[in-house]
């Protein structure tokens, strides 16, 4: 005991010691010089580590002093920093010091090395910086190839920029706002009409609504395309249907907005992210058994009720006050809804909901004996989540299919699905919102209409919401 409390305390020592000795004093100085936004001051603690052969700056420092010579925090706010933000020399040296150190280098000392190039105008010295990244097996983010883009994109080289947003995209990554503005930008300068709008059909699958600055570009854009306009006003219904008003032209366009599904290959692309992750947590025999049902299931599915959603509204969690009647009311109001030729809606609960606790009760018994006759209950096996299978069944079953629950899904779990934008997508079209006011059902199904960016079947308008709920439209006008 004596010996284990007299090498705590040695640790301790040591510990304090380190915190006040070389290496941590100059950490602290490189971050305070970077809070302060003052070079000078960071490259007087570099220099004087440089200096010294007793110890070595830590990656961090590091990092920090290469996203000073980068601009620092606010440099790269528009997507590219200017050239006199960036101090090439210096982060070449910082970089020369870590490998002559073996300070180790990880993704932000890459990307502030792309930033420090791409600043300067050398497009093809970021790309390398992001291409020594692969080499280390290290995982870039947007902003590792973001820099070039927009390099590219004020250089006004088109091709280069095309082939960043391609490498971009082969990471499995996707360009934001920014780069979407920068990119329109350019193919404006360069009056390179067809791509802007070949990228205007990229970015609406990925923006939903722009934010005013990027629809200024929009405004900007249509209105230096020949043949469009951009219209004076825009009055939108309840069921979609707009009037957009030309006053110049003297023009008055009617237009419908669509309801906006996923792709046959973006529902695929869903399935199987929720495949993998279900397969991850559940037991793989049980739910490859679920898939392999439903492929074979010859009516398909209609309405999916995520049953202890519906059951639980309004009940005392605590005690598990699972409300049987309730799930019977949502499915009476899907029966009465259920067109010639439907499958019948179908509740799915867990096991332990179907058998114990309230579910023992008679008249319990007799709903649940009831909806299996009719094929409109499933029922999920113990140790596995019914969230993942309900939300299978729904996408799986195609377009018209709705998933009723009120459940909004923001949990860890749905968040780690590989592409959580076309699962949000998927769910504004098909999730059925309830409530059960003194036992009446009410259900508040999706807007006829997305709330989207949308382009006309013919390529005559585009519609593009706004963050005050109005719209933009631009028109062909010859």
């Amino acid at each position: 005991d004596r010996a284990r409390a007299a090498g705590g305390a040695t640790d301790r020592r040591r510990a304090k010691a380190d915190a006040f000795g070389p290496a941590a004093t100059a950490r602290r100085a490189i971050d305070a010089a970077c809070q302060r936004d003052e070079f000078a001051a960071a490259w007087d603690a570099f220099e004087d580590a440089r200096r010294s052969d007793a110890y070595a700056l830590a990656p961090h420092s590091c990092n920090v002093l290469l996203h000073m010579c980068a601009g620092g925090a606010g440099a790269w706010a528009a997507g590219l920093a200017h050239e006199e933000c960036a101090r090439a020399k210096e982060a070449d040296e910082v970089v020369k010091y870590m490998e002559a150190r073996r300070v180790m280098m990880s993704e932000m000392s890459y990307t502030a090395l792309a930033r420090v190039r791409a600043a300067a105008g050398d497009v093809e010295g970021a790309l390398d910086a992001a291409r020594a990244l692969k080499e280390e097996k290290l995982t870039p983010k947007v902003r590792t190839y973001a820099c070039a883009l927009h390099a590219s994109a004020k250089k006004g080289d088109l091709e280069k920029m095309e082939a960043v947003e391609a490498m971009l995209r082969d990471e499995g990554l996707l360009p934001t706002e920014l780069e979407f503005m920068a990119m329109l930008r350019a193919y404006r300068a360069a009056e390179a009409f067809d791509g802007g709008f070949a990228m205007l059909r990229r970015m609406r699958t990925e923006i939903r609504s722009p934010s005013d600055e990027m629809s200024e570009e929009l405004r900007a854009w249509f209105s230096a395309v020949p043949g469009w306009s951009v219209a004076d006003e825009v009055r939108v219904d309840d069921a979609g249907a707009a009037v957009a008003v030309l006053a110049m032209e003297e023009k008055r366009v009617e237009l419908q907005l669509k309801a906006i599904s996923l792709t046959e290959e973006e529902r695929a692309d869903l399935l199987a992210g929720i495949a993998k992750l279900a397969c991850e947590r559940e037991a793989q025999s049980e739910f490859d058994n679920f898939m392999n049902w439903l492929n074979v299931k010859k009516d398909g599915m209609n309405a999916i009720v995520d049953g202890a959603n519906v059951g639980m509204y309004n009940q005392n969690f605590s005690t598990s006050g699972m409300n049987f009647n309730q799930v019977e009311k949502v499915l009476v109001e899907l029966r009465k809804r259920a067109k010639e030729g439907d499958a019948p809606p179908i509740a799915f609960l867990h096991q332990r909901r179907v058998e114990g606790g309230p579910a023992r009760k008679p008249h319990n018994q007799a709903l649940l004996a009831k909806w299996d006759g009719a094929g409109e209950l499933f029922t999920t096996a113990h140790g596995s989540n019914d969230d993942w299978y309900w939300l299978y069944a729904a996408v799986h079953a195609g377009d018209k299919a709705f998933l009723v629950t009120n459940d909004e899904c923001r949990d860890h779990v749905f968040q780690m699905l590989p592409s959580p934008k076309l699962f949000y997508r998927w769910k504004e079209r098909h999730q059925v919102r309830f409530t059960i006011t003194a036992g009446e059902v009410e259900l508040d199904s999706p807007a006829v209409f997305t709330t989207c960016m949308q382009e006309a079947d013919d390529s005559s308008w585009w519609m593009f919401p706004q963050e005050d709920e109005s719209w933009l439209c631009a028109c062909k006008v010859e």
